[in-house]
């Protein structure tokens, strides 16, 4: 059965506005979508996407015309909540357990690079703590990722001289302790030369992505070396499951059978061996640029495709036996090129990316986009064969017998029982702290 996708854009940057269309597409649920853009007048790009537990979006701002990047948070409709400027280069961020936000970047102590990671409060942007990580050489960090027992994951490249270099790896605890850290030659290769682009945990296992090699490298929950794997080449992003069902997807852009860039997803279990495969082709360039699994088993994959004129973002869902589910309208945001840079999902199944956009082509200068892409449960689709199980039909949320807008009220309703200290709780109108209970409902 073939039904219409159906995504209505609010554009925001000083103001909303809405804009709707439609386009076909074969037993989709259908989604909502909003678009902020930020634009300080210069050069401003999306780099990073974080969701927390209560539909708030973290994003990285990359700005080279300045002498520091930019965290922005937003709340659930678009608004910014706060920002925050990061002396140098962002190469990464990940919201924690407790919804508390972790970001690294580069420093140079006066005679080598080092790895900075810094911790961030949620509520203000507070800093919490900052830790800098020197194995006594040049220190990269590349990607960073979180679990929900607190740990935070930090991959890049530890150089062993001036011209070998391998995989950096280090767990930390919430409260920023060295849990452990490897820059042991996993590359298998000599003279050494490779490093971690990215990283993915499962839930007691590690995972890094190795350039140079090609390799994915496995490691356990104490950065010890289990085993590697070989990739498919040009690999841009690796993600897992953290609930522990232990599969590993990696994307890249392979060259089809037109000689044009096509989406490569390629799934395997925690072994290494390859359990499916998929590929997507808009019929001219598509390249895609980075992965998220949803603790569904579906991995939802971004980046650019080519319509005609120039480049637009494109997201394509696939369920667990990489079958597509679902692909995003080709819509361009700025009036020009649009590029992606990451990707998102959270419990309700919103998506949120970022990258850059182009008001025209003739413009030197580029926007921060973020959209969210939003289930929308008033449409569900029970007759096709790729079912969403987030498309709930029971919308009563406040069972009252009727479907009406206090439903939909009552989805971002603040538990406060999730906030543990006074801090926090404070906040929140709805939340009020007892020194015995902690943080209860007014």
């Amino acid at each position: 059965m073939k039904k219409g996708y159906i995504s209505c854009v609010t554009l925001s940057l000083f103001a909303l506005l809405p804009l709707c269309f439609v386009s076909g597409y074969a037993d989709a649920q259908t989604f909502t979508e909003d678009v902020w853009i930020y634009d300080e007048g210069l050069k401003e790009a999306g780099g990073n996407v974080a969701a927390d537990k209560l539909g708030n979006t973290y994003i990285t701002v990359s700005k080279p015309l300045d002498d520091h990047d930019l965290i922005i948070k937003y709340n659930p409709s678009g608004s910014i909540k706060w920002t925050k400027p990061y002396s140098g280069e962002l190469n990464g961020l990940a919201v924690g357990a407790s919804d508390n936000v972790y970001v690294i970047g580069n420093s140079f102590n006066g005679s080598d690079d080092d790895c900075d990671i810094t911790k961030y409060h949620k509520s203000k942007g507070r800093t919490i703590w900052q830790r800098r990580y020197d194995g006594g050489n040049d220190d990269t960090c590349n990607n960073i990722a979180t679990d929900s027992n607190g740990y935070v994951y930090v991959a890049g490249t530890h150089f062993l001289n001036d011209t070998a270099h391998t995989n950096l790896l280090i767990k930390y605890d919430s409260q920023g302790n060295v849990v452990c850290s490897n820059t042991a030659n996993t590359c298998g290769a000599t003279p050494v030369a490779c490093g971690a682009l990215d990283i993915a945990v499962d839930g007691g296992n590690i995972y890094l992505y190795s350039t140079g090699t090609r390799q994915i490298v496995k490691y356990d929950e104490f950065c010890q070396f289990v085993t590697y794997w070989f990739t498919p080449p040009y690999i841009q992003d690796i993600a897992a499951n953290e609930a522990g069902q232990e599969n590993v997807y990696a994307v890249a852009s392979s060259t089809g059978a037109s000689g044009n860039y096509d989406y490569l997803l390629v799934k395997y279990d925690s072994s290494g061996n390859e359990t499916c495969r998929a590929t997507y082709d808009g019929g001219a360039r598509d390249t895609a640029r980075s992965v998220v699994e949803d603790g569904m088993g579906n991995a939802y994959v971004t980046g650019s495709s080519w319509n005609g004129s120039n480049d637009d973002i494109l997201t394509v869902k696939y369920d667990s036996s990489c079958y597509e589910v679902w692909q995003s309208p080709l819509t361009w945001y700025g009036g020009a090129v649009d590029l992606v840079n990451g990707i998102d999902v959270d419990d309700n199944a919103n998506i949120y990316i970022t990258g850059l956009t182009y008001k025209d082509i003739f413009d030197l200068n580029y926007d921060a986009v973020t959209i969210k892409f939003s289930p929308d449960n008033s449409v569900c689709d029970n007759e096709g064969p790729f079912d969403d199980p987030t498309c709930n039909d029971n919308l009563d949320n406040d069972c009252d017998g009727d479907i009406d807008e206090a439903d939909m009220d009552c989805q971002e309703m603040i538990n406060c029982s999730n906030f543990t200290t006074s801090e926090e709780c404070r906040i929140y109108p709805e939340c009020r702290w007892n020194k015995k209970k902690g943080c209860l409902d007014r």
